[in-house]
């Protein structure tokens, strides 16, 4: 839900604003929203610190135009140990179901019927100082199935300076991925070194903006092992090069509207080892439907160039071939709507102070590629602070 705070904070704070008066006042309560802007603007793993006990759930489902189909409920509870530190536990399963191969396509999909994802994640965080604190995070993930390994370690690192109007943010992630395919006699390895670092600012107090960048390292195997490539009559493994450096800048502007409103404002650049440049400018507008229910719209467009090796046919049998149209050239819309509801406007969980705080979610997103591919995508969710 960090989206949904980004926007619902805003909101909340400039109406409070408006219902007290005096300087003292006012200047605490531009404080207040100040912070929590750039808060939602760091979107970092384990950037959660000092916040309350909670348990959250929330269930995706996703399907798409190739017989594709995921299942994926996550649990997520957060509890703090103590003044300045607190620890997440994350249990994520994904059930995936699909052809393994598809008659009409070169391709083979990487899904395979009643496969099944396990993935397990812990993180603690902890934060140092009072007027302008520092918070460490760090962060493990284990992730498992039938024919892929994964282990994650992420490191993070934020700075507030002068009164909090400024933060200062890295962090680093280390993926260690073992690959063994179903149909073959073979594993493999891939390794990936992340880092990334960002800076956001208080413009004015309805006006916080984020600038960051990132890049990673891929070295391994990086091809899909059920995918085949056609050439000539005869079908080949699909082979790419296992080396790939990956660049992104990011821009975030967080703006508070009239009317109860706000919007969040990205776009994105990257860029990579494999010539594949890519735009991506993502738009979510926030409204108070009522005092309890947020309304959350969502647009994003992306456009990306082709890898240099990526080909629609092959005449004769290259160094690297694939069939994967991730890897053409490609734009791809996003059309998203979701709902948040605080259970307080319901006079049975406002009696009861367990779930007066509880808040549950529904969000719709259709995704539209110009590839063929398109996929419908829902979530539903409940959060509850104890």
């Amino acid at each position: 839900m960090a989206d949904l705070a980004a926007g619902a904070d805003a909101i909340e704070m400039n109406r409070a604003r408006s219902q007290k008066s005096g300087v003292s006042s006012q200047k605490l309560k531009y404080a207040k929203l100040t912070i929590l802007l750039i808060f939602s603007l760091l979107a970092l793993p384990v950037s959660d610190s000092l916040s309350e006990d909670s348990f959250t759930f929330k269930y995706s489902y996703f399907e798409d135009s190739r017989g594709v189909r995921v299942d994926s409920p996550m649990f997520v509870l957060k509890k703090d140990l103590s003044l300045n530190t607190n620890l997440s536990l994350k249990y994520n399963l994904d059930a995936i179901t699909g052809a393994t191969k598809r008659s009409n396509v070169d391709a083979v999909t990487g899904a395979t019927v009643a496969e099944h994802r396990y993935e397990y994640g812990a993180a603690i965080s902890h934060k140092a100082g009072v007027n302008n604190p520092t918070t460490l995070g760090l962060g493990y993930d284990f992730s498992n199935e039938s024919d892929y390994t994964s282990h994650t370690l992420n490191l993070n690192i934020s700075q507030d300076l002068f009164q909090r109007n400024t933060t200062i943010a890295g962090g680093y992630t280390r993926n260690w991925d073992r690959i063994s395919p179903n149909t073959k006699d073979w594993d493999r390895n891939k390794y990936v070194n992340s880092f990334s670092a960002s800076i956001a600012q208080v413009i004015t107090p309805k006006t916080v903006a984020l600038m960051g960048y990132e890049y990673s390292q891929i070295k391994g195997y990086q091809a899909n092992p059920y995918k085949t490539v056609s050439i000539a009559g005869t079908r080949y493994d699909e082979a790419l090069p296992e080396d790939r450096k990956r660049h992104a800048l990011i821009a975030r502007l967080n703006q508070y509207l009239p009317y109860q409103s706000s919007i969040q404002l990205d776009y994105r650049y990257y860029y990579d080892s494999w010539k594949i440049n890519a735009h991506t400018v993502d738009t979510k507008f926030f409204h108070y439907l009522t005092d309890n229910l947020i309304l959350r719209l969502r647009y994003r467009y992306y456009n990306q160039d082709s890898a240099y090796f990526y080909k629609e046919s092959y005449a004769v049998l290259e160094e690297y071939i694939t069939s994967d149209d991730k890897l053409s050239a490609f734009t791809a819309n996003l059309f998203g709507i979701k709902f948040d509801y605080g259970l307080k406007g319901i006079a049975w969980f406002r009696k009861n102070k367990g779930f007066r705080e509880a808040r549950v979610d529904i969000n719709y997103e259709r995704y539209i590629q110009t590839t063929g591919l398109h996929a419908n995508i829902i979530q539903v969710g409940y959060y509850m602070p104890f």
